[in-house]
């Protein structure tokens, strides 16, 4: 059985971004096209949720809206359409973004 191409993802609360809401995201597998958006912004959180808005082809701002928990999960899920190099990327931002928790606290 080969990677799957799609996932679709339900946040536990619909999203509301951009006067739009988004009860689902649908996410597609990873292609290079999807790398190119991280190179548009920096930092490693930053760069996962470019990462993720262009694979479910919504604006970053529909990402950056997700609960943390939801963000957790989607991270988990997501996992399968990509390449060990984003894995990485998003386990680091993962713990960037959990460092920056505690800080907060």
């Amino acid at each position: 059985m080969g990677k799957p191409k799609m996932i679709a993802f339900t946040p536990s609360e619909p999203i509301e971004a951009g006067g739009e809401t988004y009860e689902k995201l649908t996410f597609q597998r990873m292609r290079v096209r999807h790398m190119v958006a991280m190179d548009k912004v920096s930092g490693a959180l930053r760069k996962t949720t470019a990462l993720f808005a262009s694979m479910a082809d919504v604006p970053i701002q529909v990402i950056d809206e997700l609960d943390m928990d939801d963000f957790e999960r989607l991270s988990e899920e997501v996992a399968p359409l990509m390449g060990n190099s984003a894995r990485s990327l998003v386990k680091s931002a993962k713990a960037e973004a959990e460092a920056e928790d505690e800080t907060a606290h």
